[in-house]
């Protein structure tokens, strides 16, 4: 991750100083600085004509700016240099399990003690085993599995229990992954949540919003045809449609569908929607969270014009 500028390229420091800087996102450290022949005296006119910007002790933002989304995780990383890894929202946002990045990352730092700052949240651990660090994005992270565990001291389990559903959709870890970690890492803040939300199975608990996002992305992964959503046929509103393959599938969600008064209202739909000559796919919310790709090949045979085939 970090550079290590053994010469003054060809072109004087100004130049060297830009390659760096745009290998890091246009971020260089102080040590890197040094190494290019630039003195401290220097730096501190570049400083002070805005050519140079602090960001963390020891790390400045190359121009004018503004710092990179990414760069936001860059400028830590450098700062505590070769043995910090992102974990908890950070990691699982670089993994795609959660939508925004923090504006706290948080970061492990193996054997050393360093402050947390407002900006920057570190958690000193004794060793990082080689198999809790990934990289990601051309960034070290910490494993989906470790990095849903220190997110668990945040997150509320309702977060949790997204971010766990998102991983589990993509097969980015598994519960023996987790149970090891568990295992593997002393307890701390968040292990009792995510030991609660895997016994209670909260992780495969989705928001029919969560849902249909959910499903379309898998729709689009497989490369099938776009439905409508949320359309009205037949005097109700369903949630997905494609009308020329007369083909309806509904997301029961956990949370949204649930009791014997729901059950006998989706079973009249399905009378109602299969009286207009309409066919019926259910998807279940354990479906979709676990068994994605089941769940892709029977939309796409139904779409072929095969029969609709039960979860």
């Amino acid at each position: 991750m970090v550079w290590h500028v053994l010469h003054v390229p060809e072109g004087g420091r100004d130049l060297g100083l830009n390659q760096v800087a745009a290998a890091q996102d246009a971020l260089v450290t102080a040590d890197q600085l040094r190494r290019l022949g630039i003195s401290r005296s220097a730096v501190a006119h570049r400083v002070r004509h805005r050519r140079l910007q602090p960001v963390l002790p020891r790390v400045y933002l190359a121009g004018p700016g503004p710092l990179t989304e990414r760069g936001r995780l860059v400028a830590p990383l450098l700062w505590l240099g070769a043995d910090a890894v992102l974990t908890g929202a950070a990691a699982l946002w670089l993994w795609g399990c959660l939508d925004e990045m923090p504006a706290t990352p948080d970061l492990l730092l193996a054997g050393r003690h360093v402050a947390s700052r407002d900006d920057v949240s570190v958690h000193r651990i004794p060793l990082l085993d080689a198999q809790d660090i990934r990289m990601r994005h051309g960034l070290p992270v910490t494993s989906p599995a470790l990095a849903l565990h220190d997110y668990a001291g945040t997150a509320t389990d309702a977060q949790l229990a997204a971010a766990l559903s998102t991983a589990r959709l993509h097969r980015l870890t598994t519960d023996r992954e987790l149970d090891e970690v568990l295992a593997r890492h002393q307890p701390r803040a968040g292990t009792a949540r995510l030991r609660r939300v895997l016994a209670s199975d909260q992780g495969d608990a989705i928001t029919r919003s969560e849902a249909e996002r959910r499903f379309l992305r898998l729709i689009a992964h497989a490369d099938l045809p776009r439905p409508e959503v949320n359309a009205h046929v037949a005097g109700l509103e369903v949630d997905f449609i494609w009308r020329s393959e007369r083909l309806v599938v509904e997301i029961d969600g956990y949370r949204y569908h649930s009791g014997r008064a729901n059950w006998e209202h989706d079973h009249l739909r399905d009378q109602r929607l299969t009286a207009a000559g309409l066919r019926v796919m259910r998807i279940s919310w354990h479906q979709l969270t676990r068994t994605p790709l089941a769940v892709a090949a029977r939309v796409a045979l139904a779409l072929a014009g095969g029969a609709v085939v039960p979860g």
